[in-house]
């Protein structure tokens, strides 16, 4: 059970780097603030040097951002990431001290894969949930040194709803530590209106996990 070679092509380099992800511990759901220091997954605009200039979290709160991390992001571009950051008294300027890439992707419409099957080999649901405009979730995967295939595909067939399923392909990897993979899904281009629902689904080990939102 596979997607078709044109989806392949495209996702494989985006798994390999996901592989490699550095893990954050302290992410979840929820932003937490801890010593004025605030984690969670946000949205990011950057200049033409890579740096981040304007952060947005998910509440729609947006700040000039002075960006003191080292990581280059890809030059004038907006994208997801995870973000350790502070805030000025003032609530306008906010202090970027690490950021960290996730898999943002549009999610790959179910059309394109064969038979409309989708390859769903087990994983450990951490946390899902819908804010700022996407669907996010950490998934856990156990990694020992294959790299994984893993990405989002999206069902439009119903009315007044969005179904995604996850496709993990473990490329037969031994079983080995569980790493986190971080991922956000634009929903935007969907044409959902309020009330309309956003389902999920994935297979854990031994019971298929489903989950379901409201827009």
């Amino acid at each position: 059970i596979k997607c078709g070679d044109r989806v392949m092509k495209r996702v494989v380099p985006i798994v390999f780097s996901l592989f490699f992800l550095t893990i954050l511990s302290s992410c979840n759901k929820d932003m937490e603030e801890t010593d004025n220091i605030v984690t969670g997954f946000v949205t990011v605009w950057t200049d033409t040097e890579g740096k981040v200039t304007v952060l947005q979290d998910d509440f729609g709160n947006r700040y000039m951002a002075n960006d003191k991390d080292n990581h280059k992001a890809p030059a004038d571009t907006m994208l997801r990431v995870i973000s350790l950051y502070t805030i000025n008294a003032d609530s306008t300027i906010a202090t970027v001290l690490e950021t960290i890439n996730i898999l943002s992707n549009r999610a790959t419409d179910i059309s394109e894969c064969e038979n409309n099957e989708i390859k769903q080999d087990p994983v450990e649901v951490q946390s899902v949930w819908v804010s700022g405009g996407y669907l996010n979730a950490v998934i856990g995967i156990s990694v020992h040194n294959i790299p994984h295939i893993l990405f989002m595909v999206a069902d439009t067939t119903q009315n007044n709803s969005l179904a995604f399923s996850l496709y993990h392909d473990r490329n037969a990897d031994p079983i080995g530590a569980t790493r986190n993979a971080y991922i956000s899904v634009p929903l935007d281009g969907y044409g959902l209106e309020k009330g309309d629902s956003i389902f999920f689904s994935c297979k854990e080990d031994g019971a298929v996990y489903n989950s379901s939102f409201e827009f």
